[in-house]
């Protein structure tokens, strides 16, 4: 096994990706498995973090495990709410694009770039999940704001941990970033949105303020930067409601 990884030093991560592609195509053509293969994924995720640790040796932080876990929840749950056709394996060769960069990047320490991006999905696809259960099964509007404020605290804590690297800082921080989204996501109820749009929405705000607490630990953010960040994050949000279905 050593030998195969020294010629191919990313082939357990992309059979390790291929199995979590296969397992979102069984979840469709039997769809009786769905726990089945629920289970099938966080064992996929167990053994790409036991990798994770043992490449990553010292420098590994239990904080590494949240992305995976919430990657491969998120994105096999949004896939329940796609219409079965010949999109949803354009979405499942996605899915597995994303697991395996995921493993090979996003999951360290040393790419924190790739952990911003893929963090962004997950974020879209966790509150897309948690909004059209909550839309389209009628649950409960105070279990899906708490739900969808949990994943963004955890997705925060692994973001600015390794910026600020020390667990107090950490959970102010995201504790902070959470209850703002959790009262903007409260609002947006009320909107004639869709939950798509709500959610889209909301990873927008959540990346302009994200991108202002992680550059606050590398620069002096002053005016300019956040004026930058508001701009981007304006014209996001205007084309969001530009194109969003108002019913």
């Amino acid at each position: 096994m050593r030998r195969v990884i020294e010629v191919f030093p990313s082939s357990h991560y992309a059979l390790l990706a291929l199995f979590f592609g296969g397992g979102l195509e069984l979840m469709f053509a039997f769809q009786r498995l769905v726990l089945f293969v629920m289970g099938f994924f966080l064992v996929l995720v167990f053994v790409g973090v036991v990798i994770i640790r043992t490449e990553e040796s010292e420098v590994f932080h239990p904080t590494q495990i949240i992305l995976p876990v919430m990657t491969a929840l998120s994105t096999s749950l949004f896939a329940l709410f796609l219409p079965v056709n010949a999109f949803i394996h354009v979405y499942i060769a996605l899915a597995t694009g994303v697991f395996f960069y995921l493993l090979k990047y996003g999951a360290r320490q040393a790419y924190p770039t790739w952990r911003l991006i893929i963090t962004l999905t997950v974020v879209f696809t966790t509150l897309a999940s948690i909004l059209g259960w909550q839309y389209l099964l009628f649950g409960s509007l105070t279990l899906a704001v708490f739900l969808a404020g949990l994943a963004i605290f955890l997705l925060s804590c692994q973001l600015v941990f390794h910026s600020s690297q020390s667990p107090q800082e950490t959970i102010l921080v995201s504790a902070t970033v959470t209850l703002g989204l959790m009262q903007l996501l409260w609002i947006l109820q009320f909107l004639p949105l869709q939950y798509l749009a709500q959610s889209a929405i909301v990873t927008v705000v959540y990346y302009t303020i994200i991108q202002l607490v992680l550059g606050s630990y590398d620069y002096p953010v002053g005016r300019r930067e956040i004026l930058e960040h508001l701009g981007v994050g304006g014209v996001l949000l205007g084309v969001l409601l530009s194109v969003s279905q108002w019913s």
